[in-house]
């Protein structure tokens, strides 16, 4: 497989699908779920392609983004967020790959792409101004990063078959 950009698929996935908060608060599509009741000024998109693929997006506070974009066959994506400014965007290709952000306080970046199969990702982070970024492919890849703070950088590339690996920060 080939190696993959993380910073090339966040310019192509923030601006795609960008829609008012408010014309989605409490809306349910057939392959994607929304909740921004209570996000003033935020956006969010779900575009999936494939058989069996589950998304959601929760967001409350101000001016938050998320963005789930899945293709081919039961990948399940998650993004939560509260707060203010904070960005999130998953990107996953293959079959049964499971990504999950969540993001409390402001300013945050959260990024996650997946390529192959049986992958899992997880970003959780809470504080201001902490960028988070996954990059995964291959095949039964583990990933994690935990932040807890201000400023905080994490970054994890996994690329090949049945690797782990875990940040935490404070």
């Amino acid at each position: 497989m080939k190696p993959f950009n993380i910073y090339a698929a966040l310019a192509c996935l923030l601006p795609l699908l960008a829609v008012a908060a408010s014309d989605l608060a409490g809306s349910e599509f057939p392959r994607g779920d929304f909740d921004l009741s209570g996000a003033a000024g935020s956006i969010a998109g779900i575009n999936q392609a494939g058989s069996r693929n589950t998304a959601g997006i929760s967001q409350s506070g101000l001016a938050n983004s998320a963005l789930i974009r899945q293709s081919e066959v039961a990948n399940n994506a998650r993004i939560d967020q509260q707060g203010r400014g904070n960005q999130a965007s998953l990107w996953q290709q293959g079959m049964d790959n499971n990504a999950l952000i969540m993001q409390s306080g402001s300013n945050n970046l959260a990024a996650a792409a997946q390529n192959g199969r049986q992958n899992d990702s997880v970003i959780l982070q809470a504080g201001s101004g902490n960028n988070a970024f996954v990059s995964q492919s291959g095949a039964n890849n583990k990933a994690e990063i935990q932040q807890a703070g201000n400023g905080l950088k994490g970054s994890i590339s996994l690329n090949g078959n049945n690797m782990n690996a875990s940040m935490s920060q404070r």
